[in-house]
């Protein structure tokens, strides 16, 4: 198969995998973003840094790893399996990048609030 063809599968792969889960968290991820910044520019800030990194760590993944073009390339099936784990491996790492940054902001918010999480307990009584 064709080099050039094969290479752009794997970036198309990458981009769509990327924009699958912007489209399912996106619906969720404005209110959370502009209830924790308390200002509509910072929350669109990270919303497109979201955005931007959910793109961008699967693309680097794929292309760092790619192995289009090389003399003892795999079959065209292999490139794509190996594809699509390393671009589901890079939007997990992007999300949980976001989510880290969600969770150590949420922390901090009920921190400042006095707020005690629900699965948080004082006293010595079980969680049910």
């Amino acid at each position: 198969m064709n080099d050039y063809l094969l290479f752009s599968g794997e970036l198309l792969i990458a981009m769509g995998l990327s924009f699958t889960v912007l489209r399912i968290i996106k619906p969720t991820l404005g209110p959370l973003l502009s209830f924790f910044c308390h200002d509509s520019e910072a929350s669109a800030f990270w919303t497109q840094y979201t955005h931007l990194m959910v793109y961008i760590v699967p693309l680097l993944l794929v292309v760092f790893f790619s192995q289009v073009g090389e003399i003892n390339a795999p079959s065209g099936l292999l490139i794509v399996k190996q594809t699509l784990f390393r671009g589901l491996l890079g939007v997990f790492l992007a999300v949980l990048g976001v989510a880290y940054v969600l969770w150590r902001v949420s922390r901090t918010y009920l921190a400042e609030n006095g707020i005690t999480p629900a699965l948080t307990r004082h006293d010595d009584s079980e969680i049910r």
